[in-house]
C-alpha cells in the first residue's frame, strides 16, 4: 500500500461504481450516526478522494476530542462482553503500569484463531475489500471505557480536531492517548469501538515488530537472504533470492515493483512469493513495495515454523491481549505481509503505545529495545522512511507513523508521550470514497496544539 504524502498513491484497480460526481454528492452527506454533522458539502482542502485515480493523495487534516467527563458525541458507552482468548476484560479504569500482561496465546489457540480469521485471497485480487468486522470481545484493549482526566491535553482543541475529521466521509475512528491515559475517543459513520477495519500498510509496522523479535530469538538476522530461508521450502533459486531482511525492511531490495500496478500481476500467479522474487532487480534505491513485505512475511514463517498471524498471536499482539478480526493469506498460506490486517482503533493504539513504551507492555518486554530504535532511525532521508515506519519532524517534534492507505494511521510522539490513531472504512461496500489524510498537517494544526 503506497505511502500517502507527496508520492503517488492511487489504487488504479479500486474503481467505484457510478460517476465521480455521484460519489461526491454522497460523500457530502455526512449524516451517519455518531458523527458531528457538517452542514455544508465543502471538502477539506487537504482531503483527496480515493476513487481509483492515480493522483497524489494528500493526507487529511482533522481531529476530534472528548471531554474527560463524558465521551464526545458519537462515542458509544460499550458494555464489556466476553473477552477474546488472551484478552483480559477491563472494568472501569485500567492502569497499564500495574496491569498484568496477558501471556499471549498458546500455539494451538493461535493456530485455531488464525485458521478462523485467515480469509484467503488470490481470486485474481491482491487486497482484501471486505467490509469492517465487529469485534467479538470486550474491545477495550486495556484502556478504560471512558476518557480520563489529567491527560495533559486541551479537550476543546482535541474536539476541534475531531470535528475536522468528521468532514471526511469515510473516517470511522479517532483515538488519542497521552501520558498513558485515554484523552479522546470518537467514532463516526455508525462505527464504534467494536469495529475493526483493514489498516492496510499500517500493518507493515507490526511486521517490523515481529521480525525484530525473531531476530532477537536468533531465528533470523538482518543479513538472512530469501534464498537461505525460503530456498528449500518454496523452491527459490539462489539467483532470485539474494535479497536480505535488511533490504526488505528498508525498501531497498531493488526488486522491480510499481505500487498499485504490480500487485495485480502477482495475484494472477499461483505462488505470490516466487512471482515477487522473480521480478528484475536493479540497484538498492528506495522503492516502496508491498511485495517486499510479503516476501518478508514468508521468510518469517519459514524461519519460525508458524504463520505470521500465529506468531503475532503467540507473542507481540497476543502479549497485549490484541486479537485481529481478520488477517488474509495468499494461496501458499502466507499471511499478508503488511496489508489485509483488521484491527480496531483501540488495538492499533495499543500497538503504538508499545513503541512509545520502548517495546514493553505491563512490565513485560514484547519486542527488543533495538527494534524500537531501528523503527525511529531514518534509512531514506528523502522519503523519511525507517524500517516499516515513516518519520517526520513537525515543528521540531519527531513523529513516528504507522501509515496505511485510505487514512489509517497510528502516530507515536515520544516527546509528547502521546499516541494518536485514526481509521477509515476502505471497503468497496460503504458507498463512500476512501480519503487519504494530510497527516503531517493534521498533526501540526490540530493535535500538537492540544498538548500543554
Amino acid at each position: 500500500m503506497r505511502y500517502q504524502g507527496n508520492r503517488r498513491s492511487g489504487r488504479q484497480h479500486r474503481r467505484r461504481i457510478g460517476s465521480r460526481g455521484a460519489v461526491l454528492a454522497v460523500a457530502a452527506l455526512i449524516v451517519a450516526a455518531g458523527t458531528v454533522a457538517v452542514a455544508d458539502s465543502e471538502q477539506l482542502p487537504f482531503a483527496t478522494e480515493r476513487t481509483g485515480s492515480t493522483d497524489a493523495a494528500a493526507p487529511v487534516d482533522d481531529a476530534a476530542a472528548t471531554t474527560p467527563s463524558a465521551p464526545a458525541a458519537g462515542t458509544p458507552t460499550a458494555t464489556p462482553g466476553t473477552a477474546k482468548p488472551g484478552r483480559t476484560a477491563a472494568a472501569g479504569r485500567t492502569d497499564r503500569r500495574t496491569a498484568k500482561a496477558p501471556p499471549g496465546l498458546s500455539r494451538e489457540a493461535a493456530r485455531n484463531q488464525c485458521a478462523t480469521i485467515g480469509r484467503p485471497v488470490g481470486d485474481g485480487g491482491f487486497y482484501d475489500y471486505a467490509p469492517p468486522i465487529r469485534e467479538s470481545g470486550d474491545a477495550l484493549a486495556g484502556w478504560p471505557e471512558r476518557v480520563q482526566t489529567g491527560t495533559g491535553t486541551d479537550a476543546a482543541a482535541l474536539g476541534r480536531a475531531g470535528d475536522a475529521l468528521s468532514r471526511t466521509s469515510s473516517v470511522r475512528s479517532f483515538v488519542v492517548v497521552r501520558n498513558g491515559k485515554l484523552a479522546y475517543e470518537r467514532y463516526y459513520g455508525g462505527s464504534s469501538r467494536q469495529q475493526s477495519n483493514n489498516v492496510h500498510s499500517a500493518s507493515k509496522s507490526i511486521l517490523q515488530a515481529l521480525v525484530g523479535a525473531a531476530i532477537e530469538r536468533g531465528q533470523l538476522s538482518l543479513d538472512s537472504t530469501a534464498a537461505d530461508v525460503l530456498g528449500k521450502k518454496m523452491n527459490i533459486p539462489a539467483s532470485q533470492g539474494r535479497v536480505t531482511v535488511r533490504e526488505l525492511l528498508t525498501m531497498t531490495s531493488g526488486l522491480d515493483w510499481v505500487e498499485d500496478r504490480t500487485e495485480s500481476e502477482v495475484a494472477r500467479s499461483r505462488n505470490w512469493v516466487s512471482s515477487i522474487l522473480s521480478r528484475p532487480r536493479s540497484g538498492n534505491r528506495f522503492n516502496y513495495s508491498t511485495g517486499n513485505t510479503h516476501v518478508l512475511s514468508a521468510m518469517l514463517q519459514a524461519a519460525t515454523g508458524r504463520t505470521t498471524c500465529e506468531l503475532a498471536a503467540e507473542t507481540v499482539l497476543g502479549g497485549m491481549g490484541v486479537a485481529p478480526e481478520r488477517w488474509a493469506r495468499d494461496p501458499q498460506q502466507v499471511s499478508s505481509g503488511g496489508f489485509n490486517l483488521y484491527l480496531t482503533a483501540r488495538e492499533l493504539t495499543r500497538f503504538g503505545q508499545l513503541y512509545l513504551d520502548d517495546g514493553t507492555y505491563a512490565g513485560k518486554r514484547l519486542i527488543p529495545s533495538s527494534t524500537v530504535t531501528e523503527a525511529r532511525t531514518v534509512t531514506d532521508r528523502r522519503q523519511g522512511y525507517s524500517a516499516g515506519w515513516w518519520i517526520s519532524d513537525i515543528n521540531g517534534v519527531r513523529v513516528q507513523k504507522a501509515w496505511g492507505w485510505g487514512g489509517q494511521f497510528v502516530a507515536v510522539i515520544p516527546s509528547k508521550n502521546m499516541v494518536v490513531t485514526a481509521t477509515q472504512d476502505t471497503s468497496r461496500y460503504d458507498g463512500y470514497p476512501a480519503q487519504d489524510i494530510d497527516l503531517n498537517r493534521f498533526l501540526r494544526e490540530y493535535v500538537l496544539p492540544a498538548t500543554r
